[in-house]
């Protein structure tokens, strides 16, 4: 039974300011059901699910149209016939681990009847989160002096690329202060990403202008 983490999803965490304070909007987990499945049975079972295996591979719907859980809306799942489960669109790690029981409960209903479904191999493969500095970035800046680690081709992307080797994760910087987290694996690795990138950040930020004093 995968663990569960904490539902929150807004974060001023230890060691980040609350100016950095960072929101997860989308974790994608998956999981394994451990027996195969018939596609076009279960299609037939969910409410406006439809399969058409010539153009998708798996079944693909909303979990919170088919229960009665306060399941989080935005969930979406993609059951496959091989039994793997992928969850997308959750706001936390909580989510995905209830709607993992939540597929599982649905498929072993009477109507679909997979009584051996079951929860095995959970894992959650990539946790997005965004945050917004109170200041202005100087991008060009950032890419010199931490070219190491980050790229900034503004023809193609208007924001600067920083990747992280310890967690790895990637981050979207753009100038206006505005960063958005990818590729992290827990709610934990955001928070260690977003606390080492602020002094980055701080040391880049664009000065404010004063204006001269009105005599």
């Amino acid at each position: 039974m995968p663990r569960r983490e904490s539902s929150t999803s807004v974060y001023p965490a230890t060691g980040i300011p609350k100016q950095l304070k960072y929101t997860i909007y989308n974790v994608m987990a998956q999981f394994d059901l451990q027996c195969a499945l018939d596609l076009h049975h279960i299609a037939a079972c969910i409410a406006g699910c439809s399969y058409d295996r010539m153009k998708h591979k798996g079944i693909h719907f909303k979990l919170r149209d088919q229960t009665d859980s306060s399941i989080d809306k935005k969930v979406h799942v993609t059951i496959f016939a091989n039994g793997k489960v992928l969850i997308m669109s959750a706001s936390s790690i909580a989510s995905t681990v209830e709607t993992s029981n939540c597929v599982v409960k649905l498929l072993r209903s009477k109507n679909i009847g997979y009584r051996a479904a079951r929860v095995a191999h959970f894992k959650v493969i990539n946790v997005n989160a965004s945050a917004k500095a109170q200041f202005g970035i100087r991008l060009e800046a950032l890419a010199t002096s931490h070219r190491r680690f980050s790229s900034f081709e503004p023809e193609l992307c208007p924001g600067n690329i920083y990747r992280f080797c310890n967690p790895r994760a990637t981050l979207v910087i753009y100038s206006n202060g505005k960063v958005i987290c990818t590729g992290a694996k827990s709610e934990a690795q955001v928070a260690t990403v977003f606390e080492k990138i602020y002094p980055v950040l701080l040391e880049h930020r664009v000065e404010s202008r004063r204006l001269p004093a009105v005599i």
